[in-house]
């Protein structure tokens, strides 16, 4: 170690407090830097978990495809592990609780189908034989039967087939799990069963219910083993792949594969790809590249702006000493390679220290919401602490790169101080009639505490604007990470269709009045939360140009003589709900309840994914004003001239527009579907109406859509209500576990961007901290000479808060542009894949703003106290922090 280096070692140690406000400076910063990427590999083995847990461990899904080509794909190169997916058959339940759901369903599975399928065994084990089957443990709760495990069962195995309504005859094709128990409208079934075979089965084992056995399901699913051998060759399977090699090419490779077994559309593992950083939507790839690039370069900017100014401050406050290096011969080289090994020193041991306080800070911090995340997502599978080595080796190398960069300037500066330069002290303070001028405006002002501290700015030059410039940075830092979280989770809202109900049940046969007396009946169940009963009509409208949107008319590809078609959902709301939900979007109440003057409220939003940009799209799906009237129409075949004739109802006004839909309805997708709110007494009128003009009857379809704390244990009351009735008259749907997918994904990422939000925020506080108090601490001789020549403590009280306005005014000036301009980069970032209007996060602002003034005030009034406590004497003879 050369001399220099020594004499450095020896500052660092003389100057304790500098270098540990320095070291933990950069022990923040690479903590900062540990816990994203952490963070970032934590999520994404979590979803990768999710994904397979819910979906199975399979890449790609060939459906419908003949048992004899199976060899195709096991022969594949890039093919690792083949899963074969078999229906045995159905076989017909005598004791049932649910008359919807009279079958059991038997699927096979090869070894590797037991192997990344999400079979969740309970008790026993799972089947190695073809007579051995494992039973769902939901069963006996749902039928009464009672099996465990040892017991043999015989079923008569067979497939189901629709019946046809006009003739009578059984239709061809089987129906599968996906196809709920077909009735007519009296309810009476239109299916019938055809046995072809019986097998006696052991039970070996319980499991938890499969994930495609559908609450709408006609049968309980019951899971075999099967070889592929053992399938006749022209027999139809489901096969999934799990594949060696990912990359954006298998979608080609497999789509070619399909081809080659007779399959047009290979089905992708989407959740799963995307854990893996493979999706076949390349524009959505190059977004999030991007997206994943300004997140580094917040990081970095944060990092290098809190270990800059230590830096800088350092350099300023060395000054002599690199003064007295330069009076003994040392080179500007010397001089300069003297901050870049203090740099290397703090990095030396900041880094390793930061890799273990990040690792331990989110392993806490995972410890501690487990539970609470485990909850909230309703998963089962644990966030846990995940290190990669990649993770690791990106920390190091950006860390360093921080810590060179934020060494390089104030490196140059020590290498241009000389030893006169150091003894006069000139660097830092300039005195300059011309640039410490103040105008007589603010003396007026602030008065005579004002202007010093206004001065006292102006000739602390670069201790100025290295506390000025970490203030801007901290602005930029926290507004450009609250607009990026504004901006994904609007995103997310674009790809998520969100379902505002768990159940969904309808009256399969009756009249309007009767299925609605039944619907009412659901109300007073004990585990119904909340309900929403819509009565719908359908009706047809055509547009004229100027009111059709440019993404209908692409979606039509044509207009018709009368305008753009568009089908026109009538949907009433009960009284209490339309009030809520007119007050929520701002429509007059009684506007909606004069049926002499019909009028509705504009469901005016749809979400969708253009086919050619492969972009996420939020448009509208009229361009109109409140008052505007759409003439109601219905379409019919006329036998006498052999063409269709449209029939023309009432007219409705738009009272109001809406974007966000009331319980029980969803945002609609890219089509020509028009969604009118309207109040009971105006849909009873308009049918009636509507009926006397078009000379038929036009019938209603009223919906119960309920949320609840317990969905399954509400479905198993409703069943029973049901099963009391006597009559099937219920259609359920229960949509929890589909809904639960979906806001999984969205809890994981909102999670993991609010908790880089706090972290950006804290950073930013301890950098605003951290340089205002060690500037302060840097001028302790300064505040004496003051105090020497007579202020006052309540005149340094006002200086310093003069000065705290001053620094928050100028940082303001300088962050909030530069923030707007970041922002417009984010957003053209993510408009290559979702189309959304650009809009600024004003809360955020208003929140930065007061906080820039709170923070800096906090910070001065801290560093002013301890300064103001000190002795004069010592102050002015003072050195070192």
């Amino acid at each position: 170690m050369n001399i220099v280096n020594k004499l450095t070692l020896r500052q660092l140690k003389m100057n304790k407090r500098r270098t540990l406000v320095t070291i933990i400076g950069a022990i923040i910063s690479v903590a900062m830097v540990t816990a994203v990427t952490v963070s970032v590999s934590s999520a994404m083995d979590l979803m990768k978990r999710v994904a397979i847990s819910s979906d199975g461990n399979w890449h790609m899904r060939y459906h419908d495809m003949k048992a004899k080509d199976i060899a195709i794909l096991q022969e594949d190169e890039n093919v690792d592990k083949v899963v074969v997916s078999y229906p045995v058959g159905y076989s017909i339940l005598e004791a049932t609780k649910n008359s919807d759901k009279p079958y059991l369903f038997v699927k096979g599975y090869n070894q590797e189908g037991f192997e990344l399928m999400p079979v969740n065994l309970i008790e026993g084990r799972l089947p190695k034989a073809s007579n051995e089957i494992v039973i769902p443990e939901h069963l006996e709760s749902s039928t009464g039967l009672s099996y465990k495990v040892g017991d043999k069962i015989k079923l008569d195995l067979g497939q189901r087939y629709a019946i046809n309504e006009e003739t009578g005859e059984k239709e061809e094709g089987t129906l599968n799990q996906g196809y709920s128990f077909v009735r007519n409208a009296e309810g009476e079934s239109m299916e019938t069963f055809a046995a072809q075979q019986t097998q006696e089965y052991t039970i070996v084992g319980v499991t938890k219910k499969s994930k495609e056995e559908y609450s709408w399901s006609p049968a309980y699913e019951l899971m075999t083993y099967i070889s592929p051998d053992e399938i006749p060759s022209e027999a139809t399977v489901t096969v999934s792949v799990l594949l060696k090699n990912l990359n954006v090419g298998i979608y080609e490779h497999n789509a070619a594969l399909g081809i080659k077994v007779g399959i047009e559309v290979v089905e992708p593992n989407s959740e799963l790809l995307a854990c893996y950083g493979v999706n076949s939507n390349s524009s959505l790839i190059f977004a999030l590249f991007g997206v994943v690039s300004i997140v580094l370069i917040i990081i970095m900017a944060g990092s290098v702006s809190l270990i800059y100014n230590a830096f800088a401050i350092s350099v300023a406050e060395r000054s002599q000493y690199l003064g007295m290096l330069a009076s003994v011969g040392a080179t500007k080289k010397q001089k300069r390679d003297s901050v870049f090994f203090e740099g290397a020193v703090i990095g030396g041991i900041s880094i390793p220290l930061g890799l273990l306080a990040g690792f331990l800070g989110m392993s806490i911090t995972f410890g501690a919401i487990n539970g609470m995340f485990k909850n909230i997502m309703s998963i089962e599978e644990n966030l846990h602490l995940v290190v990669s080595p990649i993770a690791v080796i990106s920390t190091v190398l950006i860390s360093i790169l921080t810590i060179f960069i934020s060494t390089y300037i104030p490196a140059r500066r020590a290498s241009k101080i000389s030893a006169i330069e150091a003894i006069r002290q000139t660097t830092d303070i300039k005195m300059n009639k011309k640039k410490i001028k103040t105008s007589k405006f603010t003396r007026r002002l602030f008065g005579f505490e004002g202007e010093l501290a206004l001065k006292n700015l102006k000739r602390n030059g670069r201790r100025y604007r290295a506390t000025l410039f970490s203030l801007i940075i901290s602005i930029i830092l926290f507004l450009t990470t609250a607009t990026f979280s504004a901006y994904m989770n609007r995103s997310l809202e674009m790809m998520v269709q969100n379902t505002n109900y768990d159940i969904r049940v309808s009256v399969n046969y009756r009249n309007d009045v009767e299925r609605k007396v039944e619907l009412e009946k659901l109300k007073s169940l004990d585990k119904v939360e909340k309900y929403s009963l819509l009565e719908t009509v359908y009706f047809e409208a055509n547009l004229p140009n100027e009111m059709t949107p440019s993404h209908i008319k692409e979606f039509l590809g044509g207009i018709e003589e009368r305008g753009y078609f568009y089908n026109v959902n009538l949907i009433a709301l009960e009284n209490e709900a339309l009030k809520a939900y007119a007050q929520s979007v701002g429509t007059d109440i009684n506007l909606l309840n004069n049926p002499q003057t019909p009028a509705a409220i504009v469901l005016n939003r749809a979400k969708f994914k253009d086919k050619e940009t492969q972009n996420y799209r939020d448009e509208e799906v009229i361009r109109a004003s409140i008052n505007d009237k759409l003439t109601l129409s219905r379409r019919e075949w006329d036998e006498a001239s052999n063409e269709e004739k449209i029939l023309d109802g009432e007219e409705i006004a738009f009272a109001g527009f809406a974007k966000e839909p009331p319980m029980g309805m969803g945002i609609q997708e890219n089509d020509n579907t028009l969604n009118l709110i309207v109040s009971e007494d105006v849909l009873n009128t308009l049918m009636k109406n509507s009926n006397e003009h078009m000379g038929y009857e036009i019938s209603s379809y009223p919906t119960m859509y309920l949320t609840s704390k317990d969905p399954f244990g509400l479905q198993k009351d409703i069943q029973a209500l049901q099963e009391n009735s006597g009559n099937p008259i219920y259609s359920i749907y229960n949509i929890y576990e589909e809904k639960q997918t979906s806001e999984q994904i969205q809890t994981v990422i909102k999670v993991f961007i609010y908790g880089f939000i706090v972290l950006i925020t804290l950073v930013s506080v301890a950098n605003i901290f951290n340089t205002i108090s060690t500037s302060i601490a840097l001028r302790k001789r300064e505040f004496s000479m003051l105090r020497s020549v007579g202020m006052t403590p309540k005149g340094f009280n006002k200086m310093i808060n003069f000065e705290s306005i001053f620094y928050g005014l100028k940082a303001l000036l300088y962050g909030l542009p530069i923030s707007f301009m970041i922002m417009v980069v984010i957003y053209k970032q993510l408009s290559n894949s979702f189309d959304f209007d650009f809009f600024v996060p004003v809360g955020s602002i208003i929140t930065v703003i007061i906080s820039v003034f709170v923070i800096i005030g906090a910070s001065m009034f801290y560093s002013g106290a301890k300064v103001k406590g000190q002795n004069i004497i010592e102050g002015l003879k003072d050195t070192n922090l």
